[in-house]
């Protein structure tokens, strides 16, 4: 783990030393949501969520006017569905 942890210090300070890449970070959110059909249950309550992510993202410059964007996000998912059968 303390080689990949340095490893991506050195790609992201080399990166930057040739001032063609743009790093940053990015703030991203879900809505969580369900649909399914069950004959047993006679009520059902569903809920959304709204769960938070966060990422790094990396602009790679290759000419003036055409870039690559990648990253890493963590994004969480989720719905709360509580039922009652008959």
């Amino acid at each position: 783990m303390k080689k990949l942890v340095i490893l991506f210090a050195g790609v992201v300070l080399t990166g930057t030393a040739f001032s063609q890449v743009s790093i940053g970070v990015q703030g991203i959110g879900n809505l969580g949501s369900a649909k399914f059909t069950a004959d047993e249950l006679s009520s059902y309550d569903k809920t959304m969520k709204a769960m938070p992510g966060a990422g790094v993202v990396a602009d790679i410059q290759l000419t003036d006017k055409v870039a690559i964007r990648t990253g890493i996000n963590s994004l969480q998912t989720g719905v709360q569905i509580k039922a009652t059968q008959d």
